[in-house]
């Protein structure tokens, strides 16, 4: 009897409320970090790739991105173009219709890279239509590189065969080039024929080049078939 004297349903209310509140606030809290991490993972993300987009000398095209800046990227309709002739490098585009990219964060490392057929093609006023280069795979070895398989350049009858490597974090490029029957206008529109050498119909090119992203220094030589003279740059 005693009880229900003191007993209100105001009184409950309030007494529930008070058990409830830390609750809430514990949750309040934890959206409102949820919401902040989320703005400034979209912050950050449009950032990065606004920055991509603005290189000095490249211009990058993306159709459409899924992933997070925690794990890394799968891309759509990829299209890298360098704009201007850089280092040892002519002005070119490398087009893909689906390039992955991925990381951990702590410490950054890649952790694979892959790329769908795509082509290449130079842009100089000469230049012949672009050619194909196959799809490629990039993983880690046991020394810290991302390493591809044989990668195929041109149709099989060039005899295209390419190596690439990444440093696992970003840093350096190293890679060789072999083409056993390489139309010979595409070095007219690559580069400079040195005086008094006769290009034949097709070419033997070996290319090595190493250095970072964007600043490669690459080393080669081109090679006649039939008489075994060759250049090197």
């Amino acid at each position: 009897m005693l009880f229900l004297l003191h007993y209100t349903p105001e009184r409950g209310l309030s007494n529930m409320w008070n058990a409830l509140r830390p609750i809430f606030i514990i949750i309040a809290v934890f959206i409102g970090i949820a919401i902040l991490l989320l703005i400034g993972h979209e912050i950050i993300e449009a950032r990065m790739f606004r920055m991509l987009s603005n290189q000095p000398g490249v211009r990058i095209s993306i159709g459409a991105k899924h992933g997070s800046l925690f794990s890394g990227y799968e891309l759509t309709d990829v299209e890298i173009t360098q704009t201007a002739a850089h280092e040892d490098a002519s002005p070119g585009r490398f087009a893909t219709p689906r390039l992955t990219v991925h990381w951990q964060l702590r410490p950054f490392a890649l952790t694979e890279i892959t790329w769908e057929e795509g082509s290449i093609a130079f842009l100089e006023d000469n230049a012949p239509e672009e050619f194909r280069i196959g799809g490629g795979s990039l993983v880690p070895d046991g020394e810290g590189w991302l390493r591809s398989d044989e990668i195929d350049i041109g149709p099989a009858t060039w005899g295209g065969r390419a190596t690439i490597g990444i440093r696992a974090d970003g840093k350096l490029v190293r890679g060789e080039i072999s083409i056993d029957r390489l139309p010979a206008e595409i070095v007219r529109a690559a580069g400079t024929v040195p005086e008094g050498f006769i290009l034949p119909p097709s070419v033997i090119v070996e290319l090595r080049f190493e250095g970072e992203p964007g600043r490669l220094r690459a080393t080669g030589s081109v090679s006649n078939p039939l008489t075994r003279e060759s250049y090197r740059f």
